[in-house]
């Protein structure tokens, strides 16, 4: 078998090759404007240490854009910001309201705790004297 070694080029390859090496150029252009503004220092320092000033470069020519919000968003953030006060009042209302709350639980829980010790203690002072009491009987006889 023998193959024919005589193919043609390609017309797509031609096509791509061509068009490649014209975007090549672009590529490049657009790759070193690209670096040369990534190593542009925004702030020129002096060269000497005599001199003492900075030179912030900007740019006049070109403002950047006012952007004005509609009145509707304004509206709505003023709204936003009254509903959010009064949400904070309310929740420093409910915050005093738990911790007065809590302060009373806590009062009547450390009073019941100091009736139920004291009930104990009476109680065992009595279990105590009983048994001595008991005791004293049992040595008379």
């Amino acid at each position: 078998m023998d193959f024919d070694t005589n193919f043609e080029e390609d017309p797509a390859a031609e096509f791509l090759a061509r068009e490649q090496s014209n975007l090549a150029g672009i590529a490049d252009e657009f790759a070193s404007e690209t670096t040369a503004t990534q190593n542009v220092d925004p702030v020129i320092k002096a060269e000497s240490p005599t001199e003492s000033f900075e030179m912030i470069p900007t740019d006049h020519e070109n403002p950047p854009p006012v952007r004005v919000e509609p009145e509707k968003i304004k509206k709505w953030r003023e709204e936003q910001k009254i509903r959010l006060e009064e949400k904070d009042r309310q929740e420093e209302l409910k915050k005093q309201e738990l911790l007065e709350q809590s302060k009373a639980e806590l009062a009547d829980w450390l009073k019941q705790t100091e009736e139920a010790i004291a009930k104990t203690k009476a109680a065992s002072r009595s279990a105590e004297k009983d048994e001595i009491f008991e005791n004293s009987d049992d040595s008379d006889k």
